[in-house]
């Protein structure tokens, strides 16, 4: 059998409605040299059911082990040239795959991705900052560091090259995706389709405050690891670096203090001003904390992804 041109990797877990419009629109691609591959990341709502009737629909169920794991799974599954990431709440337009195949271009070029449309989950159109950001091209790690601008849904990528830096990172709750395109920026040139291609539906204003703080202490943890011990401080100039981190540890202490977590606010706030000690909102969380650290008390979630974080504070 002749291997696909792109498999297009789909994780899911109980969205069994969302998940059978993603394959649909990935079937309605102008593209047709194409392998589908959705990991069922222990659904219990019927979605492996409801896809097994999906033709060239390849359905691989997995215990519960999170979007890293699952997309890993995929990994090992594809068998095409280029890997296609669907999360299964998007889905993509008509041409999606045959614009970003044509930008791939050179073999410098390993990855490509497609300006960013964000609705909400009954189609409502958000826009603002998360449509307008400034898309960048070329040798992009510094400015990847520094802004979001590549979104999973998004991409197109070499297939051997994601497997040369070892896929995604399963010990990251999330931010997953985002440490991945800075590896890869670091090995090959990117280019942009500024078009909209596909369509990303936002769940922002859900999250519970132990998400929004897991995401904050993660994300900085991810960005420091990365500049550190990942190869980014050949790419990225100590001073931008340095503005990014402080700005990343600020948030991180800043939504731990509002939840009243001061010990462990401290620590960020402690990371923000050494990288930037010049930043005063940086030292005024630093003090506040400081003077009130008796008031901290870490929920058992967030103390558990501060242990596992250890190495970095």
């Amino acid at each position: 059998m002749r291997d696909p041109l792109v498999s297009v990797i789909i994780p899911t877990r109980n969205r069994r409605s969302l998940v059978l419009r993603a394959v649909d629109s990935v079937l309605r691609q102008e593209c047709r040299d194409l392998q589908i591959i959705v990991i069922d990341d222990g659904s219990t709502d019927g979605t492996a059911e409801a896809l097994a009737g999906k033709p060239a629909c390849q359905v691989i169920r997995v215990d519960h082990r999170g979007p890293a794991a699952a997309r890993n799974v995929g990994i090992a599954a594809a068998r095409g040239q280029y890997l296609a990431f669907l999360d299964s709440d998007d889905h993509w337009q008509d041409h999606h795959l045959t614009r970003l195949l044509a930008a791939m271009g050179r073999k410098e070029v390993g990855l490509v991705y497609s300006s960013t449309h964000t609705v909400t989950l009954e189609g409502e159109p958000l826009g603002g900052r998360r449509d307008r950001r400034k898309c960048y091209s070329g040798q992009v790690v510094e400015s990847l560091f520094r802004h979001i601008f590549i979104h999973t849904s998004n991409v197109l990528c070499r297939t051997d090259l994601v497997r040369k830096v070892g896929g995604f990172d399963e010990s990251l709750p999330v931010c997953e995706d985002y440490h991945l395109w800075l590896r890869l920026a670091l090995r090959c040139e990117v280019a942009v389709v500024e078009q909209i291609t596909a369509i990303r539906c936002w769940h922002g204003s859900a999250l519970s405050r132990q998400d929004r703080i897991r995401n904050a202490v993660v994300r900085a943890a991810m960005l420091e690891r990365f500049y550190l011990a990942e190869g980014g401080q050949g790419a990225i100039p100590p001073q931008a670096a340095f503005r990014r981190l402080g700005k990343v540890f600020f948030q991180a202490g800043r939504a731990l203090a509002r939840a009243g977590q001061r010990g462990d606010a401290l620590k960020f706030f402690n990371k923000s001003v050494r990288y930037r000690p010049l930043q005063i909102r940086g030292w005024t969380g630093y003090l506040n904390c400081w003077l009130r650290p008796e008031q901290t008390r870490s929920e058992p979630d967030v103390g558990r992804l501060l242990k596992q974080l250890t190495w970095m504070l």
